[in-house]
């Protein structure tokens, strides 16, 4: 009888498993323009010299989060970047999502103003979205150095979302203390950690003395601490942290260094965290410059190494250490979502080529490196994607957002 029951479970949810991995999406049509104010402001500002993508899809509680923003020209202090989502499928209507800030830099321009300049890709964990500050605005940054004291200080944000009578709000924290950039947020060992750069202070950073930072909080981002700093010292450049990774006991911390002269290539800077103790990440990766991860598990996830414009190389990373996916080379990877059902991932990605063709591909955690297609994008142009309610929701390189309707 035994036997009996997982013949009919193995065929039963094996062929349900089978239909999910084999999902196909139709050509996605335009669902809505969820950033017009921001694209014509633009226009007019900085003509065709700003960033216009939908550059983050993310689902929460049965919302779509999206995210936008420039910080080449630094488009948050001419007009306020917000959190937008949409609550119903069946409407796309766009909802600019209130920003809880008393004290917390800045006199807000409208209740729903961040003072970024970019919302990013979401960090996800403890069962709550956050964001990292990636760039304060103008008036948040003067608003820090008026602070009463010697130096004139430089602070970072974060956000988390909470619920004002069941209703969303975003809480702004602006608690990273030296943080010019906060780039990623990670949840490790019972603290969570922060990465960016910075300086203490302005007469530091007009110095040139910029660092990279990792930063961590024991009180669940209440407030933040400086773990570790390192200055930037081969003359004119930038250096950062810019990703984090959990992986068991072991966080990932991902960097960079950048020198203005160009014949100095741009190299990785990274970090190991076990047992509180630092140590530098040797291997493959050392001198890869990562500028995404995404973790799949507590214990698995990836993390994706680009120069430019050119395909990536990309890391799987378990309690083994990091391998390259070799099946993964030939392709830029642009983002990475849940997929249909647990243990599958939707991969957004061009091939890197001069006429860029993009493509949405499967993976499952049990083998990362088979890719299947799913779906052909062809010459146009996306920078996120995200399921929602089973259908496939894709962000564009020029601000819009498209729909693939799931193929029943």
């Amino acid at each position: 009888m035994k036997n009996k029951y997982l013949i009919f479970t193995f065929l039963f949810f094996g062929c349900d498993y089978q239909k999910t991995i084999d999902t196909r999406y139709n050509i996605p049509q335009l669902w809505d323009e969820p950033i017009s104010d921001y694209l014509n402001v633009g226009q007019e500002t900085y003509p065709n010299n700003f960033d216009t993508r939908i550059g983050a899809l993310r689902v929460h509680e049965n919302k779509l989060w999206i995210g936008y923003g420039d910080t080449r020209v630094n488009m948050g202090s001419t007009i306020p970047i917000e959190f937008r989502r949409y609550d119903d499928p069946r409407s796309p209507q766009v909802i600019a999502t209130p920003v809880s800030a008393i004290n917390q830099g800045a006199k807000q321009r409208t209740p729903t103003d961040t003072g970024e300049e970019r919302i990013i890709p979401f960090n996800h964990f403890k069962g709550q979205l956050w964001q990292a500050g990636y760039d304060s605005n103008n008036d948040d940054e003067l608003w820090t150095q008026a602070l009463p004291g010697p130096e004139r200080l430089i602070q970072g944000n974060i956000f988390v979302l909470k619920a004002d009578e069941n209703e969303p709000v975003w809480e702004k924290r602006r608690n990273i203390p030296g943080g010019e950039h906060v780039h990623d947020l990670a949840y490790f060992s019972g603290s969570i950690y922060a990465v960016g750069s910075g300086a203490a202070h302005r007469r530091e950073w007009e110095e040139s003395r910029i660092y990279r930072y990792l930063w961590k909080s024991d009180d669940m981002g209440e407030t933040f601490s400086v773990f570790h700093r390192k200055r930037y010292s081969m003359g004119d450049g930038d250096t950062r942290y810019r990703s984090l990774l959990s992986i068991g006991n072991k966080l990932y911390v991902f960097g960079y260094i950048n020198p203005s002269n160009d014949k100095i290539p741009m190299e990785g800077r990274h970090l190991i965290i076990s047992n509180n103790e630092i140590s530098g990440l040797e291997g493959p990766m050392k001198n890869i410059v990562v500028w995404k991860t995404w973790p799949l598990t507590d214990k698995l996830g990836l993390a994706i190494g680009n120069v430019g414009d050119k395909v990536s190389r990309t890391f799987q990373i378990d309690k083994k250490g990091p391998i390259e996916l070799t099946n993964w080379t030939d392709k830029r990877i642009l983002y990475i979502s849940p997929g249909e059902s647990k243990g599958l991932w939707l991969v957004l990605a061009g091939n890197g080529l001069e006429n860029e063709n993009f493509k949405v591909y499967r993976f499952s955690e049990k083998s990362i490196n088979n890719l299947s297609s799913v779906l052909d994008l062809g010459l146009n142009s996306f920078s996120s994607i995200s399921l929602w309610y089973q259908d496939l929701y894709l962000g564009s390189s020029d601000g819009k957002l498209f729909k693939a309707n799931r193929i029943k």
